[in-house]
Order: C-alpha cells, then sequence, then structure tokens
C-alpha cells in the first residue's frame, strides 16, 4: 500500500479561518480607532493646554495681543510655527481674541467657552487657507492662501499672516460686530461698508483706505495707511497710528455728509493732509468736524464752493483773492491747522488732483518697501514688484496702462535715446534723467525725429509722467511727440539746452511743472509742428537772458493756455512768451484762458519786445482768442508791446478778458514787416474787444522794417477800440 500526502485546507477550514478573522477584525479594529482617536484627542489637547500656558506667560510679561498675528509671533518663539498648529483629531484651534486663550472647535466645547467669556462668532480666529461657505469665524490667512484672490468679507473679521493680498474689501449691513482687520501691504487696497453701529479696529500696513461708510461708533486706525478716503462715519487716529492724507468725498454731486476725523494720543496723530472734493452747495455745509486733544471744531463748505471753519481764535482772511472774503468773519484755529498744517484755506480737489494724490501716496510706499530689500540694490526702475537694470528694459517689458517707477538717477550716454510707442506712465519720483542724445525721449515713432512719414513709424504711444523729479537735456530737443502721440505731464523739472519739447503733429498737456531752455540763443521751450497740439493748462516757463521763446507754434499747430477756472501756466521768458512763424503755410489757433504771461527783453530790438507774437505772411487766417490772463512786458525799451504783429497775412484778435499792463513807454500794440513778407496794416490786423478788457479808443501801431537795423519805426497804422 502506498500513502498519500495531503496538502491544502478544505473549503470548510477555509470558511472557519475567515470567519474567525472577521470576528477578531470586528473587535479589534474599533478598539484601535478609538485608541488612536483618544491619542489624537489627547495631543490636541495637549496642544491647547501648551499655548494657553505660553498665553499666560505671554500675559506675565505685560504684554497684550491686539491681533491672531501678534499671538503667533509669540508662539513662534516657543517653537510652535504656523505648521504646527493644525489639530489632529478633527476639531480646528481656535483663538478667542476676547480671552487671548486657544480651544478645540467642538460644539460643546465652543458653546460653553461662548457663554463663559462673553464672546461673539467674530472673536473667534480660525486657520484657513480660504474662507469658507457658511464660515462664521475670523479668518487668519494660512500657508496656502492665495495673494491674487480679491478677499470679501462679510461681517467677519481678517489677518493677512505673511500673505500680501491686495484687495480686501469688509461689508456688514446685519447685526453689530466688532470685528479687527490686519493688511500686510503698501499694495492692499481696505475698502469699508459698514451701515451697522460696528467697531471696526484695522492693524498693519495699507496703501490705501477707503471708508464708503461706517458708524460714528468708528473706525479705529491703528496701523499705516498711506492714502485714506471717507464719505460717512467717524475715523479715529489711535496713538501710533500714521495716515498721510486723508480726503473727504461727497455723498452726491451736490452734498457730503459729516464726517469725524479724530485722534486719541495728541495732535502728531492728524494727517498732514485733509482735502475734499471739489463741489458746490445751496447753503453752508458741515463737511468735517475735527475732534483733537478735547477739542472740537468744524470744517463748512460755503455756497460757492469756499472753505473756511468756526473756531474762535484765528480769522480766516484771503487778501489775494478779495472774492472769498466772506470768510472773513470767520474764526478758526484748529480747523485752519488740520487742513493742511496751516497752509491755504480752500483744500477742495477735483477727482483727477485726488487721483493723482492717491497715486502719488501709494507709489512712495511700495517705493521705500521695494528699496528695503538689498536684493533689488541694484534695480533702476520697477513695475509693480518687478525690478529692471535699465529704464529701456522696464519700458519694453511693460504692458498698455502699466506704471514704471523710477528708483535711481540715471544718465544716458549720447547715442542712448528712449523709445515709446505704448501707453504707459512713468512716475520718477524724486530722480533725475539726464541725456545728450537729440531727441532724448521719442513718443509715438522708431525713426529720426524730422522723418514723420517714414514706413518705420508706429505713430502711437502715451506716456504720462508723475512726480517731482528731472529730466534734464544738454542737446537740442529734449521730448519729440510725433502725430498721434501723446505726452501729459503732472509734475517734474525739465530742462532743455536748445528746446524741451518738438512736437511733431503729437500732442503736449502740462497739468504742472518747470519748463526752461537754457541756451542763450534764439530757441523754444516748446516747439509745436506739423498740425501738432499744445494744451499749457499749467506750469511754469522760463528762459534764460538773452534766450528764447516759450511757445513757438508753426505748421497748422494750436495751443490752449489755461483753463476756465484756475491760474494757469506761468510764463518769464526773455523774447515772446507765445510766438507763431509768419513763413510757412500755416493757421495757428491760441486761446487764452488764464495765466501769467511775462517777457522783459531789454535791447534796442524794439521789433522783438512783445509777450505775444503773431507773424503771418501767408494767405491764411490766424486767430488769437483771450479770456483771461495776466500780461506784461517789463523790458527798458521804450517801445516795448504786449502785442507784435508781424507782416501781411490775415491776423484776429479777439479779447473779452484779461489784464493788460500799459504805462507811458509801454504800449499794447507793435507791428513788424519787411519787403519781402509785407506790412501789417488796418486791412490785415484785426482786434475785437467786448466786456471791456482794454479802453475803448485808437491805439497807434508802430511798425519797425525787420530787415533795417537801426530798429527805428518806419511806419504805423492806427487800431480802433471802441
Amino acid at each position: 500500500m502506498k500513502t498519500r500526502n495531503k496538502k491544502g485546507f478544505t473549503i470548510v477550514e477555509l470558511v472557519i479561518v475567515i470567519a474567525v478573522i472577521g470576528i477578531l477584525t470586528a473587535i479589534l479594529v474599533p478598539v484601535f480607532i478609538n485608541l488612536t482617536n483618544k491619542a489624537n484627542r489627547a495631543s490636541d489637547d495637549s496642544l491647547v493646554k501648551n499655548l494657553n500656558t505660553a498665553m499666560a506667560m505671554e500675559e506675565g510679561e505685560g504684554k497684550k495681543n491686539s491681533t491672531y498675528n501678534d499671538a503667533i509671533e509669540y508662539l513662534d518663539n516657543y517653537g510652535y510655527k504656523l505648521a504646527n498648529l493644525a489639530t489632529k483629531a478633527g476639531n480646528d484651534l481656535l483663538w478667542n481674541s476676547k480671552t487671548n486663550r486657544f480651544l478645540l472647535n467642538e460644539e460643546s466645547e465652543y458653546v460653553a467657552d461662548k457663554a463663559a467669556t462673553g464672546a461673539k462668532d467674530v472673536d473667534y480666529w480660525t486657520i484657513k487657507d480660504n474662507i469658507p461657505e457658511g464660515n462664521k469665524f475670523s479668518i487668519y490667512a494660512g500657508l496656502g492662501w492665495d495673494d491674487t484672490a480679491a478677499v470679501e468679507l462679510n461681517g467677519i473679521g481678517f489677518d493677512a499672516g505673511n500673505h500680501n493680498p491686495t484687495s480686501i474689501s469688509y461689508n456688514n449691513s446685519g447685526t453689530v460686530k466688532n470685528v479687527t482687520l490686519r493688511t500686510n501691504s503698501t499694495a492692499a487696497t481696505l475698502t469699508i461698508t459698514d451701515s451697522t453701529e460696528s467697531t471696526i479696529k484695522h492693524y498693519g500696513v495699507a496703501g490705501a483706505l477707503n471708508i464708503i461708510q461706517c458708524h460714528t461708533e468708528s473706525y479705529h486706525e491703528n496701523g499705516k495707511v498711506d492714502y485714506a478716503e471717507i464719505a460717512t462715519g467717524r475715523i479715529v487716529l489711535e496713538s501710533g497710528s500714521k495716515v498721510e492724507e486723508i480726503h473727504v468725498n461727497k455723498k452726491t454731486a451736490s452734498s457730503f455728509d459729516t464726517v469725524i476725523i479724530a485722534n486719541n494720543g495728541g495732535e502728531e496723530e492728524l494727517p498732514d493732509r485733509i482735502t475734499r472734493d471739489a463741489v458746490t452747495v445751496s447753503e453752508e455745509t458741515l463737511v468735517v468736524k475735527v475732534e483733537s486733544n478735547g477739542a472740537s471744531e468744524n470744517v463748512y463748505v460755503y455756497a460757492d464752493g469756499a472753505t473756511g471753519t468756526k473756531g474762535s481764535t484765528q480769522k480766516v482772511i484771503d487778501t489775494e483773492n478779495p472774492e472769498n472774503n466772506q470768510n472773513a468773519d470767520v474764526n478758526s484755529a484748529l480747523g485752519q491747522l488740520v487742513l493742511d498744517n496751516g497752509a491755504t484755506a480752500d483744500k477742495a480737489q477735483t477727482a483727477e488732483e485726488k487721483a493723482e494724490a492717491k497715486d502719488e501716496a501709494a507709489s512712495d510706499a511700495v517705493n521705500a518697501d521695494f528699496e528695503k530689500d538689498p536684493a533689488n540694490a541694484n534695480y533702476v526702475a520697477r513695475i509693480g514688484q518687478t525690478g529692471y537694470l535699465t529704464l529701456q528694459a522696464a519700458v519694453e517689458a511693460a504692458v498698455d496702462g502699466k506704471t514704471i517707477h523710477l528708483l535711481k538717477d540715471i544718465s544716458f550716454t549720447s547715442s542712448d535715446y528712449l523709445l515709446i510707442n505704448k501707453t504707459i506712465t512713468l512716475n520718477i519720483g524724486d530722480k533725475s534723467i539726464t541725456g545728450a542724445h537729440d531727441p532724448m525721449i521719442v513718443i509715438g515713432a522708431s525713426v529720426g525725429k524730422y522723418n514723420p512719414t517714414a514706413s518705420q513709424l508706429t505713430h502711437t504711444g502715451h506716456l504720462t509722467i508723475r512726480g517731482e523729479g528731472s529730466i534734464t537735456s544738454s542737446n537740442w530737443d529734449m521730448f519729440c511727440i510725433f502725430p498721434d502721440a501723446v505726452l501729459d505731464i503732472y509734475g517734474g523739472n525739465y530742462t532743455g539746452f536748445k528746446a524741451a519739447f518738438y512736437i511733431y503733429g503729437g500732442t503736449l498737456n502740462t497739468y504742472a511743472g518747470n519748463f526752461t531752455a537754457t541756451s542763450p540763443s534764439n530757441t523754444y521751450i516748446v516747439q509745436v509742428k506739423g498740425a501738432g497740439v499744445a494744451n499749457i493748462y499749467s506750469g511754469n516757463f522760463t528762459t534764460p537772458l538773452n534766450g528764447g521763446y516759450g511757445v513757438y507754434l508753426d505748421n497748422a499747430s494750436v495751443s490752449n493756455f489755461g483753463l476756465e477756472t484756475g491760474d494757469g501756466p506761468t510764463f518769464n521768458t526773455w523774447r515772446a512768451c507765445i510766438a507763431s512763424n509768419g513763413s510757412e503755410s500755416h493757421a495757428v489757433l491760441a486761446n487764452i484762458y488764464s495765466g501769467t504771461y511775462h517777457a522783459y527783453r531789454a535791447d534796442s530790438k524794439a521789433d522783438e519786445c512783445g509777450v505775444i507774437q503773431l507773424a503771418n505772411a501767408t494767405t491764411e487766417t490766424q486767430t488769437l482768442n483771450i479770456y483771461g490772463g495776466n500780461f506784461e512786458q517789463t523790458g527798458t525799451n521804450a517801445d516795448r508791446s504786449v502785442f507784435n504783429l508781424r507782416y501781411s497775412g490775415t491776423i484776429n484778435v479777439n479779447i473779452s478778458g484779461g489784464n493788460f499792463a500799459s504805462s507811458s513807454d509801454s504800449r499794447l500794440f507793435n507791428g513788424v514787416g519787411s519787403s519781402g513778407s509785407g506790412w501789417p496794416t488796418t486791412e490785415n490786423i484785426h482786434v475785437n474787444v467786448s466786456n471791456h478788457a482794454i479802453p475803448s479808443g485808437t491805439q497807434n501801431v508802430k511798425v519797425y522794417n525787420y530787415s533795417n537795423d537801426t530798429h527805428v519805426p518806419e511806419r504805423d497804422f492806427e487800431i480802433v477800440i471802441e
């Protein structure tokens, strides 16, 4: 007989084994899970206990946490990094800002803590990478927070932690919720809209603050803000805070809500400037109430739009502008101080002026932060937070609408020039640009300045310049602006050797700035040609002794000087402030609304001693319209004049306003002619006057020969002013 070995298990045996394993699993797994949960909970309880021990030790040192970030920075000293504050048992860690203690977000524990401490939902803080739907707690930005996403807060607090979100909006229209907000960047804009009686506290750094609405219980600033706007409510500047400028926004097109600006730490906490929207109201309207050191003062807007204040110590009397003397019986101390540290009374701003001030404040703040980083030390310019080693590299990298901020003084070589063929802003800050190329900055072209029809030209480009720095050229043209291109200037100092601006068909708009041509020869600060346009709304224009013209117009160019409201530009030039070329076929149209125009040529050449020089030797008609302004020629020549009328082309002068200096040795009109270009006469010179802008009667015009070096008048004619 043979014996066979039995191998494997029978089916019955396998079933029995599996059944046993299942029974053991059913018994042991819950035991293991329970043990794990207990271990995790014990770990979480230990974490909470240790954190609260640290908080108690901090309080024993006399310290207090105003924000969750303060607490986290303190815990970091004990080795509790942000990443270590995650729990294991599934309940979020909460920080109660009222008690400065931690707890686990377990329903029974949370309810008990809330009842015992009187805390509200928003007094509890949780660490999240986003704002969960239905969230009721205040949020601390966790490690995975997306800085590019806009932060929308509906009645909860927010702490940016180490992150830099740039758009944070807080909204609350329900119940009272006293919240804390902390931002972390000069690039951040914080917007507040709260229609309840809540108290809102802000800490940290923000570039811009926009309070659309808050209650008189108020918004409390504890940090640093570069530019704040407020339309309704009360803003309190707590001790140690700093708001560079506060602007009061109008409620409607013709009204304000009362805004209260207070401080709790001393007069130094008040901003350097408090401004307001420009608006004309129908009656005396309270705009700002300022509270400081126990004193209170109201700042009003009057029916004509001028500002005044009511107080008891200092009269506000505008001696330079008598039309504002409806405020002569208004007293002020604090209010006048606060409006601009004791400077001028009227601080109304247009929308453009407000945008400029806001942009300037934000730019200064971001530049300061950028330059603090040693890694950025070699950069010449920046766009946002990206640095560039050359200004040309920044221009090439910029896309339409971007702002380039100049970080260092730069100097171009004689072969370097800057090409602008996109829409960008250059904020020069307090820096300088120097160079010697002709031209140094080209807008709207990619070839040399004297070829405006070449196929290489892009004929695009819109450059806006802001800041108070300087741009200087030692060669002929500093700027060249081609057809369809635009240059807007809102500040700065511009010095060209022969000419600062050559406008070949493009447009120049000056809203502020100082403009100079330094060469003591026949040059121009601005030369407008090829159907170009110069809108000289404001700015100071100067040429040196024996120097050139202010604005020189030819070839169908157009110019506008000043605005119907405002001071307008100031000219102080050796030759004429405004001049036209009579040798090319063109129709110059100049409109003067406001400004001061002073020419001071003091040699014996009487045919060149005028404030405005209109020359026309063509068949076109030149027209000058004067609606306002101040005009004077102060040279020593006995036959100096305000208007210098040249050649035989038709010239129309329409005067409906303005002030014209006149004395026994200063004429309103002189003339210049020659055998080649003809002579001005009664037939081609037409002066139309309204509103009694100049005296009626007969004006004698002495006419000089341009080709005669003796400079003796050879002819004359009469203009009748009715």
